[in-house]
Order: C-alpha cells, then sequence, then structure tokens
C-alpha cells in the first residue's frame, strides 16, 4: 500500500526563493510501502493538515475514493474515457510510475476579491498509467489534495496511428454515499447551453438521473458538519461539463457539452497533440461558508500571464440600462449617467447595447458608433468628469470575422476602459477556447473584460485578472 507522509525537515536542507511576496517550499518526503496483492496496489495521498485523504486502487480498473474528518464522502469511483474510433480508456490500466511532490506558496492576486494573500498549499500524486495489452495507450492522472478540497486531471496523448483524437465521454464518476441533499440547478431539453440565471433547487440526490443536465457548481450536504461542492477549474481547449448520472443511483458522472453540430452522444472534444483536462475539484469544508471562503479553484489555475497588470482596476460602475427601464441610447441621456458616476464617485460608466445600432447581424459593426451617438464625444466628456467607458458588444458580432481583432485596438486608442460582451451560452470545446483568445486579445490592448451570459468561473481570473468579472447568478433582470 503506498502512503504519502508529510515530514517536516530543517530549511537549511533547501533553497528558499522569495520574490515579493511569493514564497516556493517543498518540504515533503515521500516513502511507498508495498503490499504484495494478487489484485491491486493502491496510493493515498492526504491533505497537509490530514483532514482529508484520498485512496487510489489500481484493479480492474483505476479507482478513488474520498474521505473528510474520516467519513467517506465519495465511494470508489472510476476514471476513463470513451472515443470515436477508439476502445474505451478505462479497463486493464496498469499503474507504471508514480510521482509524489508537495507545494507551498503565498501569492498575491492582481484582482483581490476574497483575500489580499493566498496561500496555495497541496500534498500531489502524479500516476501515470498504461494499458496492459490491446493499444497500451498511456494516461496520466495527477491528483492534489488540499485542506479546503481535492483535484484531479488527466493528460491524454497524442497518437501517430489515429492523428486527430475524438473524445465523445469522459467516464470519471463521483459515487456518492447515501442519498444526501443537493443543491441542483437543470437545463432540459437536452441541451447544454446557460447563461448560469437558473435557480438552484434543493432535492435528494437520487433526484439526479441520466436524463439530468445540471450545472456546476453542485453542491451536496452529508452532514451539518460536512459539505461538499463538485466543479472544475482550468477550463483550457476542451469542453465545459455539466452532472448527471451513468444510469447507476447517486454515481454522477461527467456530462461534457457537445461540440456545435454534434448530439449528446457526439464528440465533445478532438485533439492531435497532447492534452490536460481541466480539474476535476471536489470542494470541501465543515460550512457552506468555508466553501465560499475558497481559495482553490484560482490556486488551481497558472499564475498572472500579463507583464505588468497594473492597469487593472476594479470598480463602481453606472449604467444606462436596466436603470432606466429601457434603452434610451441618446447622447444627453448618456452624459446624464456619466454625470451620474461622477457624483458618485464612481470609476466607470457603463453604454449597454445598441450603442452601435443593430446588433445580431451580418451588417452589425462594432467599430462605428450608432448615428445618433458621437463616441469621441462620449469619451471626452467622460474624461473630463474623471469617469472611464465601458462598452457592451454582441458575442457573435465580436466573433464574425475575427472582428475584435481590429476592434480592441481601436478601443484602446478611444481610450475605454473594458468591454461587457454577452450572449455566449455555451461551454463547449470550440467556446472556450474563444474565451482564451478574448480575454487574451483585451489584455494585449489593456482592456478589462465582464462575460454576460457565460460559463461558471473557472479561475481564469488568476491567470488573466483583465476577465474582472462575469455576470452569472439570477439578478437584476429577475427583480
Amino acid at each position: 500500500m503506498g502512503v504519502l507522509l508529510p515530514i517536516h525537515i530543517n530549511h537549511n536542507q533547501f533553497t528558499v526563493i522569495m520574490n515579493s511576496l511569493k514564497i516556493s517550499l517543498s518540504f515533503l518526503v515521500v516513502v511507498f510501502f508495498t503490499i504484495p496483492s494478487s489484485n491491486a496496489q493502491s496510493y493515498t495521498v492526504t491533505s497537509p493538515g490530514k483532514s482529508i485523504r484520498v485512496q487510489i486502487e489500481e484493479g480492474d480498473q483505476l479507482q478513488y475514493s474520498v474521505a473528510f474528518t474520516g467519513r467517506t464522502i465519495v465511494e470508489k469511483s472510476v476514471l476513463g474515457f470513451s472515443f470515436k474510433g477508439e476502445p474505451d480508456l478505462q479497463k486493464d490500466l496498469h499503474v507504471i510510475e508514480s510521482v509524489p511532490s508537495s507545494h507551498h506558496e503565498l501569492w498575491s492576486p492582481v484582482v483581490k476579491s476574497k483575500h489580499a494573500q493566498i496561500t496555495d498549499s497541496y500534498n500531489e500524486l502524479k500516476l501515470v498509467a498504461k494499458e496492459k495489452s490491446g493499444q497500451c495507450r498511456r494516461m496520466d492522472i495527477i491528483f492534489r489534495v488540499y485542506d479546503d478540497g481535492v483535484a484531479f486531471r488527466y493528460k491524454l496523448y497524442r497518437s501517430e496511428r489515429i492523428g486527430n483524437r475524438q473524445l465523445t465521454k469522459e467516464l470519471t464518476t463521483f459515487n456518492i454515499p447515501g442519498n444526501p441533499d443537493a443543491w441542483v440547478v437543470e437545463y432540459g431539453g437536452g441541451k447544454y447551453t446557460s447563461a448560469q440565471e437558473t435557480e438552484f433547487m434543493q432535492r435528494k440526490l437520487d433526484y439526479v438521473t441520466d436524463k439530468t443536465i445540471a450545472g456546476i457548481p453542485f453542491l451536496i450536504k452529508h452532514a451539518d458538519d460536512c459539505w461538499m461542492a463538485i466543479t472544475e477549474a482550468e477550463i483550457n481547449n476542451y469542453a465545459g461539463f455539466y452532472i448527471g448520472t451513468n444510469g447507476e443511483k447517486n454515481q454522477l458522472t461527467t456530462k461534457l457539452s457537445p461540440l456545435p453540430g454534434e448530439d449528446e452522444q457526439g464528440v465533445k472534444v478532438r485533439f492531435a497533440d497532447d492534452i490536460q483536462t481541466p480539474w476535476r475539484v471536489i470542494m470541501i469544508g465543515n460550512t457552506p461558508g468555508t466553501l465560499i471562503e475558497s481559495e482553490i479553484i484560482q490556486n488551481l489555475n497558472p499564475p498572472c500571464a500579463i507583464p505588468d497588470p497594473s492597469w487593472i482596476k476594479p470598480g463602481m460602475s453606472a449604467w444606462d440600462h436596466w436603470w432606466t427601464g429601457e434603452v434610451k441610447m441618446e447622447m444627453p441621456v448618456i452624459k446624464e449617467f456619466i454625470d451620474f458616476a461622477s457624483t458618485m464617485g464612481w470609476p466607470y460608466m457603463l453604454v449597454d447595447w445598441q450603442w452601435y445600432g443593430q446588433f445580431n447581424k451580418p451588417e452589425a459593426d462594432i467599430c462605428k458608433e450608432a448615428p445618433q451617438l458621437s463616441m469621441p464625444e462620449i469619451l471626452s466628456y467622460a474624461k473630463s468628469k474623471n469617469v472611464r467607458i465601458w462598452i457592451w458588444l454582441y458575442s457573435s458580432d465580436v466573433n464574425r470575422n475575427d472582428a475584435y481583432k481590429k476592434a480592441f485596438p481601436l478601443y484602446k486608442e478611444w481610450g475605454v476602459a473594458g468591454v461587457k460582451i454577452d450572449f455566449m451560452d455555451r461551454d463547449d470545446q470550440e467556446m472556450v477556447n474563444w474565451y482564451h483568445d478574448i480575454v487574451r486579445c483585451a489584455a494585449e490592448n489593456q482592456l478589462m473584460v465582464d462575460f454576460h451570459g457565460a460559463y461558471k468561473p473557472d479561475g481564469i481570473i488568476r491567470t488573466w485578472p483583465n476577465l474582472i468579472t462575469r455576470e452569472a447568478v439570477m439578478a437584476t433582470e429577475y427583480y
């Protein structure tokens, strides 16, 4: 049986590198004890504070389980994938290498939402698995165990024989014991589309079936002092996932968003090079409040990719749309809201839809204001009032012919502070990659971004802090 044992060692044995507030230490020695078995070998990883324990067992198929303060909260659950044109990658796997490590770091986020300084501390185990026969395909799985949760991700490899691999199903399950309360947000009609503006309803877990398409985070109450939430982090070149069951009661599974033009049984992810899945995250705590306070989602994302992010400044904004009860895209109205923002001491004013006239149409031009407006005058007036302007954009207008590549440099020239982009309502692989293209291009042009009609937060704000927010709750529109 493999066991990870945290042992504190004198700092003199290590090199400590300090850069501003960032401190990286490696202080874990890992010892593995192998007990001969005709069936399987198991590996155990515990959190730094030892309250969370993950066990991975190698047998007919790889399975993991999770315990919190001695209570099993995820029973043995399977891992793996289904492909188009390939056998399932799930059974007959053998672990050929195990690599343990640990990490401890303090870092300071650009946008300080919950904490001014964040601790990133975990124990990790990387397992390299390979099929014993057949195509002998390889799959890596990395487990990280924090004091506030568990995360794991897969690495899949390119195939010279197959070429462009096509993933149809992720077989990851979360086998939940008993029938606890869960908070379920459903999307019906077999559609994987959402603006994240649907209510979470309290249900018994067995309410969820193989037909369910439930959004995440998926909150579960095991006991008054035992809560967990299933979600994901660092979605990149992959599909977002939803919750259903694999047909067995309370065996929750990942249901990936299909690519455009594909049905629910079709292709979800295409890749020709090596690919890493997003992190599958189980946030864990004694109370729902500890889940809110957790920084595990940001910790699972790469550090800031913007060399000098000092231009990114959060702040309050006036808004010309819902506050008025109707759209009045007129110069006097816009100036009135700029005055209001200035009087309140707010740094921003959002000019919402219709500022460039017709939207979501082939003739829409996001580089030209509507005839009744003068963008130079709006921006000049706002500047005189010490207010900066945000502008609204319809996602299809941004995407059409890569219009953003021309528009974003123009907005920088105008002096626009940021863009609110609306009506994506998807998280398939193509849309996820589009998000990354948008925030990267926006950063290059010193534009902040607010996604409306967006998929769930996945911690990308750590890497691209110019993605300053996303609207993802039932808010003012539903009053």
